[in-house]
């Protein structure tokens, strides 16, 4: 069949893994929407549209409440602190510790580059773009960097994604693999919507975060991948 033949050609030329094929095509991907973003929120093309969401997880009669009663917006606090710098420095460097244990030095490495480079990388890009808070309403959470990107949205999904691939490398069933990833990405997701409900980012920040924050964690993974197979 035509699908087994493209198949054979592309193992011809990539015969280390398909799957770096497909992991760069989507890395490309990523980087392109997050410059479409950026080139729209540097332009004010968003303004309009962020405003209309944001006020969407508002009170219609009263902008400085969100939707929803109390104890959901205490839920929603709950849920963007999986996000938050403290918890995932703490959740990295338990995993640290424990691949020091089992004398995995290169995993160390890999999760330190993911997760370091990663913020070092969102703090750069804060800094270029230099984005205020959105003012449409009242924050329901205190916050004291820019606001493009979301760094919650994107330390989330490297952090995360980062584990889920190194847990996926030791799980057999490919069920679970997926299980595992799509639980990353999951967080992720719920993560950055928390952001917006919370009002401190604007849909666009949380949406360029998620971009760039896959991006370095597939990049991450990339590197790793292919010096693994070069050993």
């Amino acid at each position: 069949m035509l699908i087994d033949k493209l198949r054979l050609q592309i193992k011809k030329y990539f015969p280390r893994e398909i799957s770096f094929l497909f992991i760069l095509l989507g890395m490309i991907l990523l980087l392109f929407l997050f410059v479409e973003i950026a080139d729209a929120v540097t332009e004010g093309k968003t303004a309009s549209i962020d405003n209309q969401i944001l006020l969407l997880f508002r009170d219609v009669d009263n902008s400085e409440n969100p939707i929803g009663n109390e104890r959901f917006s205490y839920i929603v606090r709950d849920i963007t602190s999986l996000g938050s710098s403290t918890i995932l420095t703490i959740i990295v460097l338990l995993v640290v510790l424990f691949l020091l244990l089992k004398k995995e030095y290169r995993s160390i490495i890999y999760v330190l580059t993911a997760s370091v480079g990663g913020g070092i990388l969102v703090q750069v890009l804060k800094f270029i773009f230099s984005r205020e808070r959105p003012d449409t309403a009242i924050y329901l959470a205190s916050e004291l960097t820019m606001s493009f990107p979301s760094g919650h949205s994107a330390m989330s999904a490297v952090v995360y994604l980062s584990l889920a691939v190194l847990i996926s490398r030791i799980e057999n069933s490919r069920k679970s693999r997926i299980f595992i990833i799509t639980a990353a990405l999951i967080i992720s997701f719920m993560v950055g919507l928390s952001r917006i409900y919370l009002g401190v980012h604007y849909p666009t920040d949380v949406l360029a975060g998620w971009m760039i924050g896959l991006f370095w964690a597939l990049f991450c993974w990339f590197i790793a991948a292919s010096i693994e197979k070069r050993n």
